[in-house]
């Protein structure tokens, strides 16, 4: 898989430098000090950046903002799910067919920032984590493990089996997100674009979460509201998982 960005490239080579397998740079890459230290690190790992005169969209999308440099990378991100063990205060996210890879890249962003333990996406009807992804997410996805599984329903059962407490966010849940408290390992559901949660998955659900607003908007963007969630649940506003 390709991915381009000078962020996303080093902290690939930041948190997963064995993934890397090959390197291209336009010309006169490394003229500027940041590329210049890039192309550096790059030089400890002993993979030889390859000058290309230009990219085509087999490599990098049409208007996608390269910065001058693409690398291909070995998919890594694939845990396995049945090996997943909860504990503690460890949080997790659920994406039930969130479809817009600029979406999926924000809230993995999102989950990085905040110490998410790990991620889970249904096979099908869901975004593919690709260039654009991986983009998005500002290298963040290399902080993460990724979950693909073929039905979101049954994950959520056997977590909660597991003893994880099920929190789907919905415009239309009755806890509000500041009272909401869990003293041990959490998963945070967020629904699709548009359509929210689907009716099975909330039904799945422990507590359904839901963001106060002042004013009637609708709702928000998927990742806004996982940014927000996050926040309060991994308890970065006040320390430990739901003391915000």
């Amino acid at each position: 898989m390709k991915i381009w960005g000078i962020h996303p490239v080093e902290e690939l080579l930041r948190v997963r430098p064995a993934a890397l397998r090959k390197v291209w740079v336009l010309p006169g890459f490394g003229r500027k000090r940041h590329q210049e230290r890039l192309l550096r690190r790059l030089a400890g790992t002993g993979v030889e950046p390859g000058v290309s005169r230009g990219f085509s969209q087999d490599m990098v999308p049409a208007g996608a903002a390269h910065q001058g440099i693409v690398a291909e990378v070995e998919p890594f991100w694939e845990a396995d799910f049945d090996a997943l063990d909860p504990g503690g205060r460890d949080v997790f996210v659920a994406c039930d067919h969130l479809e817009d890879p600029h979406n999926l890249g924000a809230v993995l962003r999102s989950c990085s920032a905040f110490g998410v333990k790990g991620v889970i996406l249904p096979r099908r009807r869901s975004a593919v984590i690709n260039g654009t992804v991986v983009k998005a997410s500002s290298g963040g996805i290399f902080y993460l493990d990724v979950y693909r599984v073929p039905n979101v329903v049954n994950a959520l059962r056997t977590l909660g089996e597991r003893g994880v407490e099920v929190a789907g966010l919905s415009p239309d849940g009755d806890v509000p997100l500041s009272s909401f408290r869990s003293q041990g390992p959490v998963l945070l559901v967020l629904g699709a674009e548009g359509r929210g949660l689907r009716p099975l998955v909330k039904r799945w659900c422990h507590r359904l979460l839901q963001i106060p607003m002042a004013r009637e908007v609708g709702s928000l963007n998927v990742s806004v509201t996982a940014g927000i969630a996050l926040y309060h649940i991994c308890g970065l506003a006040g320390g430990g998982v739901g003391h915000a």
